[in-house]
């Protein structure tokens, strides 16, 4: 089968995504996005200099034995140039470098990580969550201006990391807990999660239909013959071989660089248009943001690279949109309002819940201040705030453990809170 005719064939996008993970049930969209990532989109040349990437980073969060690790390694095998490996990194050199002192010589040597060694290709990190906290930082770098800066024991280097990153994590408590935002799921900073292109969240949510099906599929792969799988091993064959598929991207990446057409970019700006004029107000929450646009852009381009087409049709945009609106209404649906707010990624928490935290502040200075700011009763406390509308018990006491946490408030005494500073 030659590539070119694999290109033509109808639905060729999805037959790729299905090719990932095959003995995995279901779970198209996490498939899809991670078939994106390895195809990627156009990497361009700024006017001023520079390049703007076009390498796509996928996060799948969610709970345990949901089949994200396995969509993981499929996708690297099939990768013509691609690496495995958890949060923690394989040694200590980690995810991005380090500069490593040699036992015998004493001759300081710069390693690089996964991400440098995975340069024009994609790093699959499993256990994203619990990476160490020097390669957090590095990783804003690496993941935005695809460079990885070092400068240690004499060593002042930046190394290539045009890489592609599809990363798994675990949520905090075991479970993901829906009326918290990713950033209380996870432990990691607003500010590294909205480098992300696409969040995906998976929930093991009980469904009798759903569960029956995945029951029959991983039962039925379960009677198959090892003496003769060939007979009705159909069920978890890819509809490409692995071995055809990772040429094909292979071709891909080398030989298409596709471009927007001016009906695809219509349809991003209506789409982007339409979101952001969503909500119409003094109070308005971010639904999209500028950012989100080169990602559309990304996206569409990977879509339209999937089939070798070198423009990017407005049917890959829709595309790229449903599986968009998956990403919005995962990670930016806030329970209590009902809208998309994507400050739960930036800020880390909702612009609803912001807005009553103020109110709380708010309330909360007036109480000390006519107390002399001396310390007061907790529950004293709780109770004034309690009269508050929009605000009620259980959110004042979870704000009063974040204010002692981070030293705003203080406990001088059991059951006693103070400012720690007078609050003009």
């Amino acid at each position: 089968m030659s590539i070119e005719k694999l290109s033509k064939e109808p639905n060729i996008q999805k037959k790729i995504a299905r090719s990932i993970a095959p003995v995995i049930y279901g779970r198209d969209e996490l498939k899809l996005a991670s078939v994106l990532s390895l195809f990627a989109g156009t990497r361009k040349k700024r006017p001023g200099g520079g390049y703007k990437r076009g390498d796509i980073h996928i996060l799948f969060v969610g709970d345990p034995g949901t089949g994200k690790s396995e969509i993981l390694k499929s996708a690297i095998e099939i990768s013509p140039r691609g690496l495995y490996t958890s949060g923690k990194g394989s040694t200590a050199v980690g995810l991005t470098a380090a500069v490593i002192k040699d036992g015998e010589t004493g001759q300081m040597n710069l390693e690089a990580g996964a991400i440098v060694l995975a340069n024009g290709g994609v790093a699959a990190i499993d256990e994203f969550d619990k990476m160490d906290t020097a390669d957090r930082s590095a990783l804003h770098e690496a993941m935005e201006q695809q460079t990885v800066s070092i400068a240690k024991a004499g060593i002042v280097a930046t190394l290539k990391a045009q890489t592609a990153m599809i990363a798994a994590a675990n949520p905090r408590s075991g479970r993901y807990d829906r009326y918290k935002t990713p950033t209380q799921n996870i432990n990691l900073p607003p500010s590294l999660l909205s480098r992300f292109d696409l969040i995906f969240v998976v929930v093991d949510k009980p469904d009798r239909a759903n569960d029956a099906q995945m029951a029959e599929f991983i039962l039925k792969n379960a009677m198959i013959d090892p003496e003769n799988p060939i007979e009705d091993d159909s069920l978890i064959i890819a509809p490409i071989p692995a071995e055809m598929l990772k040429k094909y991207i292979k071709h891909a990446r080398r030989t298409c660089h596709p471009i927007l057409s001016s009906e695809a970019k219509d349809r991003i700006k209506e789409f982007y248009l339409e979101l952001r004029g969503q909500y119409d107000s003094e109070d308005a929450v971010v639904s999209i943001l500028a950012r989100n646009l080169d990602a559309l852009v990304r996206l569409s381009e990977a879509y339209a690279k999937m089939a070798l087409r070198k423009k990017v049709l407005k049917t890959d945009v829709e595309a790229i949109i449903k599986l968009f609106r998956r990403y919005l209404q995962d990670t930016g649906y806030d329970e209590s309002t009902g809208k998309i707010d994507m400050d739960r990624i930036l800020v880390g928490q909702s612009r609803s819940a912001l807005s009553k935290l103020d109110k709380l502040m708010s309330k909360l200075k007036d109480t000390f201040e006519q107390n002399n700011w001396r310390a007061l009763d907790k529950a004293s406390v709780i109770q004034i705030l309690d009269m508050e509308d929009e605000l009620d018990e259980k959110f004042i006491k979870s704000a009063f453990e974040e204010l002692i946490k981070e030293g705003t408030l203080y406990e001088p005494k059991n059951n006693m809170i103070k400012f720690t500073n007078k609050v003009e």
